[in-house]
């Protein structure tokens, strides 16, 4: 072989876990489940406000997220109290940071995709250079270029929404928000649906330190 094979790093042992998250149904009484849901909902509101206030202000610098998250947790702690709006505003920026993280992502694969269909396109049907290869029919070629067209605006789209920094997010899960127009595939009614997406918008958060271990926030919903 012409190449040299690189060589293999030797076994090593990762360093133990510093943390731990813990998500389970809470075993509680009628009494309890109530108390528990009406928290719930109100701090639930509270995260969906505060998001939507950070959707908002779009991409800041370390300097003024951190501004923004002072004033947003003074607001909220009238509200609830330092705890709870310490929990939301640091839980909506790691929503906002994810999000913005998966514009990223979907930015590299929109114009791995738009290259890949240029490079086939700049060639003739049924023709070849090197690893390239144009496309097989004249058919093909035109419904390639017509793929092309959809990828480039979705793509011009998501460089205008990553320059202004407007990300999506969807308190209690896209996948969940997409039933809503499946009810009778999924197996759902609509009351069924309704206490489903009330429940995954809950919001209850606890955090547990002691001076050696920082334990991650155990979120927990009652369904």
């Amino acid at each position: 072989m012409s190449r040299r094979l690189r060589s293999i790093t030797a076994p090593f042992v990762v360093a133990p876990p510093k943390g731990a998250r813990v998500r389970t149904r809470l075993m509680v009484d009628d009494h309890d489940a109530a108390a528990l849901r009406a928290i719930g909902a109100h701090l639930g509101s509270l995260a969906g406000e505060d998001l939507a206030r950070r959707c908002n202000e779009g991409k800041r610098d370390a300097k003024r997220r951190a501004q923004s998250r002072t004033e947003r947790k003074r607001d909220l702690t009238a509200r609830s109290s330092s705890r709870w709006a310490g929990a939301i505003t640091r839980t909506s920026e790691d929503a906002w940071q994810l999000a913005y993280r998966n514009l990223l992502a979907e930015r590299r694969s929109l114009s791995s995709r738009v290259n890949r269909i240029r490079r086939r396109l700049a060639l003739a049907t049924g023709t070849g250079r090197g690893r390239i290869r144009s496309y097989a029919t004249r058919a093909e070629r035109f419904e390639k270029q017509r793929r092309l067209q959809v990828l480039e605006c979705r793509l011009a789209e998501t460089e205008r929404r990553i320059a202004d920094g407007r990300v999506s997010v969807c308190r209690g899960g896209r996948r969940l928000a997409r039933t809503w127009h499946h009810r009778a595939e999924a197996g759902l009614t609509e009351a069924g649906w309704r206490e489903r997406w009330e429940a995954a918008r809950l919001f209850i958060t606890a955090d547990f330190t002691d001076r050696r271990v920082r334990i991650i926030p155990l979120t927990c919903c009652y369904a």
